[in-house]
C-alpha cells in the first residue's frame, strides 16, 4: 500500500530505531518525552486539549487533565510530535478541534499527527498483531487494549494497515461526520450523507435493539450510488460509550 511519508513520519520512525523499541510495552510515553527533554503534567487547562512550551532545548507538555488514558497519550504524542518537529514554536497551545484527526489539517498539525500515529501504533508491530483475523472490533479492541490508545484511533490505523479493502464511519445525529477508506476499497461515502435505515448503525443511532457483531447488509444501504443492488457487504456498528457517535466498520467479503 502506498503512503505518503512525510517529516512526522520519519521523525518517529527515527526516534523508535533510536530507542530501539520492539514491544507495544515500550511504548512508554512520558518516559520517551523525558528522553526527549520534555516533561509532562497535567492541567486544568481552560481552552485547550494541550500545550507545548518550548525553552532553549528542554520543553514542558501540559494535557488537560479528566482525559481517558487512549486520548491522554495521543495528545502527549502529538504534543512531542510538535516538540521535534517544529523549533520555531516556543509555545503551542492545541484545541479539541486540533486532536480531532479527521479534520483538515494544517501542515504542522498534520506532521504531528503522523508523528503521534506512527510513534503510538507502528506499522511493523501493528500488521504482526492484525494479521490472519477478518476486520472486526473485536480484533481492533484487542489491539488498542495492547497499545493503550482508543478505539476509533486504532480503527483508523487498522482501515490503513490492512490487506483487506474497508471502510470506517464515524456517524452522528443521522449522517456521516467523517469516514476513511482503505486504498482499493471500491466504495465512497460522503461527508453529511445520511445513514440509511436499513444499515446497522441507524439502529445503534437511534437506540434501537440491534444484533451484536458482524452483520450481513445490502451494500446499497452505505453505497446508494453504486450498481450493488444484489450486493450483500459486511458492517460492525458499534456507539462510542457515551458519545453520541457510531462507529463502523465496513467491508467486501471475498
Amino acid at each position: 500500500m502506498s503512503r505518503e511519508v512525510n517529516s512526522g513520519i520519519i521523525k518517529a520512525r527515527a526516534v523508535l530505531e533510536e530507542l530501539r523499541v520492539k514491544h507495544p510495552s515500550e511504548l512508554l510515553i512520558e518516559a520517551i518525552a523525558w528522553r526527549y527533554g520534555v516533561r509532562v503534567y497535567t492541567s486544568p487547562l481552560d481552552g485547550a486539549e494541550g500545550c507545548m512550551i518550548r525553552k532553549g532545548h528542554r520543553g514542558t507538555i501540559l494535557i488537560r487533565e479528566g482525559l481517558d488514558p487512549g486520548k491522554y497519550r495521543f495528545n502527549v504524542a502529538h504534543e512531542l510530535g510538535h516538540f521535534l518537529l517544529h523549533p520555531m514554536l516556543s509555545l503551542k497551545a492545541c484545541t479539541e478541534t486540533d486532536f480531532l484527526f479527521w479534520r483538515i489539517r494544517h501542515d504542522n498539525e498534520r506532521e504531528a499527527d503522523d508523528f503521534a500515529v506512527n510513534l503510538l501504533l507502528p506499522e511493523g508491530m501493528f500488521v504482526k498483531r492484525i494479521e490472519g483475523g477478518k476486520p472486526s472490533f473485536d480484533t481492533i479492541s484487542q489491539v488498542a487494549t495492547d497499545f493503550e490508545t482508543s478505539l476509533t484511533f486504532t480503527a483508523s490505523r487498522y482501515v490503513e494497515l490492512s490487506r483487506f479493502p474497508c471502510a470506517l464511519v464515524v456517524s452522528s445525529g443521522d449522517s456521516v461526520e467523517w469516514f476513511k477508506i482503505s486504498e482499493g476499497f471500491p466504495g465512497w461515502l460522503e461527508k453529511g450523507q445520511r445513514i440509511d435505515p436499513d444499515s446497522h448503525a441507524y439502529d445503534a443511532l437511534h437506540g434501537k435493539v440491534m444484533s451484536t457483531g458482524i452483520q450481513p447488509v445490502q451494500a446499497t444501504a452505505w453505497f446508494p450510488q453504486r450498481q450493488w443492488r444484489d450486493i450483500i457487504i459486511r458492517e460492525h456498528s458499534i456507539r462510542l460509550g457515551s458519545y453520541e457517535k457510531v462507529l463502523s466498520l465496513i467491508w467486501i467479503p471475498d
